[in-house]
C-alpha cells in the first residue's frame, strides 16, 4: 500500500514484471475494506503486504496492527522516507520483516520478499496443519495423488476406486482446505511438507 501514486506504479511494474500477483491501495481504508471482505486470505496463499510507514491520517504500524487483527499475521515490508527509533521497534515488535528506506534499489525490494516467501515455505503455518487435519484419510490420498501430478482416473486406478469418488474426495478436500484452484492446493501442499 502506497500513497504516493508514481511509486505505486513503479513498485507496480516491478513486481508484476517479476511475476508477483498484486492487489493495490492507495489508502489504509482501502486495504482494511479489502481485508475485511477477504477473512481467509492469509490461510489460502502466500501474502506479503508492501506498505509506506507513513500514511495520510495514521502510521503502518496502526494499520499493520489491524491488518493482524483480521488476517492473522502476514509478513509486512515497510517502506519510508524516514523512521524514528520507537515505530521501527514497534514495527519489529508487531513481526514486521523489512524497512526499506527510500529511495531503494529495486533489488532491495525483491530481496525481501523473495526473504519472505523462502521463510514462508521453510517455516510450516500452523493453521496449514490444522486445515489439513479437517482431511478423512481418503482426502489426504487423494491429495497426495493430485499433488503428483495424476489424473482423477489415474488417482482412481491407484486408489482402487471409482472415479465419481475421486472427484467427490477433490472437491471436498478443496472446500475443506478453503482452496479454489490447482495452483492453491499445490502451494498450500509444499507449505505443509516444510
Amino acid at each position: 500500500m502506497e500513497d504516493d501514486a508514481s511509486l505505486q506504479k513503479a513498485l507496480q511494474r516491478l513486481l508484476e514484471g517479476v511475476g508477483y500477483r498484486l492487489d493495490l491501495f492507495g489508502s489504509a481504508e482501502q486495504l482494511l475494506a479489502f481485508c475485511r471482505r477477504h477473512p481467509g486470505l492469509a490461510g489460502q496463499e502466500q501474502l506479503c503486504l508492501v506498505m509506506d510507514h507513513r500514511l495520510p491520517g495514521r502510521s503502518g504500524v496502526e494499520v499493520q496492527q489491524e491488518v493482524h487483527d483480521l488476517l492473522g499475521a502476514p509478513p509486512v515490508i515497510f517502506i519510508s522516507g524516514e523512521v524514528d527509533t520507537h515505530s521501527l521497534n514497534q514495527a519489529w515488535r508487531q513481526g514486521a520483516k523489512e524497512f526499506l528506506l527510500k529511495p531503494f534499489q529495486p533489488d532491495d525490494l525483491l530481496a525481501a520478499l523473495d526473504k519472505v516467501f523462502a521463510a514462508a515455505v521453510s517455516n510450516p503455518d500452523p493453521q496449514t496443519q490444522a486445515r489439513l487435519r479437517l482431511l478423512t484419510r481418503r482426502e489426504r490420498q487423494v491429495l497426495d495423488c493430485v499433488v503428483r501430478g495424476q489424473t482423477n482416473q489415474q488417482t482412481s486406478e491407484e486408489l482402487h476406486i471409482c472415479l465419481r469418488t475421486v472427484k467427490m474426495h477433490r472437491s471436498r478436500l478443496m472446500q475443506k482446505l478453503g482452496l479454489n484452484n490447482l495452483p492453491d492446493l499445490v502451494r498450500f501442499y509444499e507449505r505443509s511438507r516444510s
